[in-house]
């Protein structure tokens, strides 16, 4: 378990997946795009997720995993790309 402090200097935001190239999702996070490796998860284009900015322009989309079941993290209202998650 991490201290809020520490989990406060990760970038959580809103991403739209807006193209998926084979393993990788393209996503928008408001001004750029990331490239998230989705692997077995299906993903949809236009699809809003919670998304962990890396360096440059790779991201990690966040999902919950459970034995062979895997849910991307969503959200419930309409949020620009790039919104931060706080």
């Amino acid at each position: 378990m991490i201290e809020f402090q520490e989990f406060k200097k990760f970038d959580f935001v809103v991403g739209e997946v807006v193209e998926i190239k084979g393993n990788n999702a393209i996503v928008n996070v408001g001004g750029k795009n990331l490239t998230c490796r989705n692997g077995k998860i299906s993903l949809n284009k236009g699809e809003k997720i919670i998304v962990m900015q890396g360096k440059e322009t790779s991201g990690m989309l966040l999902a919950a995993v459970e034995g062979k079941n895997i849910s991307v993290i969503t959200i419930d209202k309409e949020m620009k790309p790039g919104t931060r998650v706080e």
